[in-house]
């Protein structure tokens, strides 16, 4: 029973190391989004600033003290952050610096990430679309205890965060002290629609995309039973991530390609009520 113990024993442990390496790795893969999401949600807030800072191309001080002042009660200007914008805006090291100060240094170096922090790939990294969207990418590789020993190789993995920025929402055309137009009713439009909504953020405004493995693209169907096929714009290759809908039949190589996107226009109801029936979804009522 001692000789049993003695070679059963190590075998038994070595397992549950194993094993607990593999829930390190999960957890390193839910922290790592976590952390994404934290330096999107900074980049969207950064990205107002950046707008206005951007468009001030007279020279002119940025002033936003007083905005900030009311919102905020703290005396950081909006022209100081409007620096901060234009910094974390200049390169993905920002962005490094927020996951790594998120996940703690002496976890990177000591969790089942290869080679530490430091070998995080950001390269992929869009930090501003020219259509306002933020795209954070991390690209890394892991290695579970016992990979050398069973003489598996390092798997890599990757996180991403993809939003908005927070650019502001206006409506109408900011004219006039906005009396003249309390009593307008604004509708929204495509260009090449033939209906008008009532809700801006009615689902038949928006494309739902949403990232698949591309191995996973062949065996795929659509909500109607239909494959995927190559978008005929962004001509995806077969390898990566791609992005495909619930009601389209392509797949696409990025959620920024034009096939993905939907120009919708604000209008007043009286210029298109003639001439387009409302939404069956969000225009039954006023």
């Amino acid at each position: 029973m001692t000789l049993e113990a003695a070679l059963v024993l190590p075998l038994f442990l070595l397992f549950f190391v194993c094993l607990f390496s593999i829930f390190d790795m999960i957890r390193l893969e839910s922290t790592m989004m976590a952390a994404l999401h934290e330096a999107g949600t900074a980049a969207s807030e950064y990205a107002y600033y950046l707008r206005y800072a951007k468009a001030d191309l007279t020279g002119r001080p940025l002033d936003f003290a007083k905005a900030d002042a009311a919102e905020t009660g703290s005396g950081i200007s909006g022209q100081s952050l409007a620096k901060e914008a234009l910094e974390f805006f200049a390169s993905e090291s920002a962005v490094r610096g927020m996951v790594v100060n998120y996940l703690g240094e002496d976890y990177l170096e000591n969790s089942v990430l290869a080679d530490g922090g430091r070998s995080i790939s950001y390269l992929q990294t869009e930090l501003l679309t020219a259509d306002d969207h933020i795209d954070l990418v991390a690209d890394y590789r892991v290695e579970p205890f016992g990979a050398s020993i069973f003489g598996l190789s390092r798997t890599g993995l990757q996180a991403r965060y993809y939003g908005h920025a927070f650019t502001g929402y206006a409506l109408g055309d900011g004219s006039g002290d906005g009396q003249a137009d309390e009593n307008v009713e604004i509708v929204f439009i495509t260009p090449s629609g033939t209906v008008y909504h009532r809700d801006r953020n009615c689902r038949y405004l928006h494309i739902d995309s949403y990232p698949v493995s591309a191995g996973s693209v062949p065996g795929a169907r659509n909500q109607g039973g239909a494959k995927y096929y190559p978008c005929e714009r962004c001509h995806p290759a077969l390898t990566g991530t791609l992005y495909i809908t619930t009601d389209g039949n392509r797949y696409h190589a990025s959620q920024d390609c034009s096939s993905l996107k939907r120009t919708v226009l604000e209008v007043p109801l009286s210029e298109v009520q003639d001439t387009r029936r409302p939404c069956s979804k969000c225009g039954g009522g006023s």
